[in-house]
């Protein structure tokens, strides 16, 4: 169980690090064409991300020890 919540921790990690590095870059080629279509790839991404901090953090590893338990 400890080794699967470190693994999703490390991939929320990475994944967070794509996501920022990402937005900066969407918001960089927003600024460059003043066009809202340029932020839409970020809001499948914001969900990818809350999905796995709530894996990570939050309270589905609740859900996964109280099935273990």
């Amino acid at each position: 169980m400890a080794t699967y919540i470190a693994g999703r921790r490390e991939l929320f990690y990475l994944l967070s690090a794509f996501y920022i590095t990402s937005s900066i870059g969407c918001w960089q080629y927003y600024q460059h064409i003043r066009r809202k279509a340029a932020l839409l790839p970020m809001v499948p991404l914001t969900f990818v991300m809350a999905y796995y901090a709530d894996l990570a953090y939050g309270s589905k590893v609740h859900r996964i020890q109280g099935v273990f338990q």
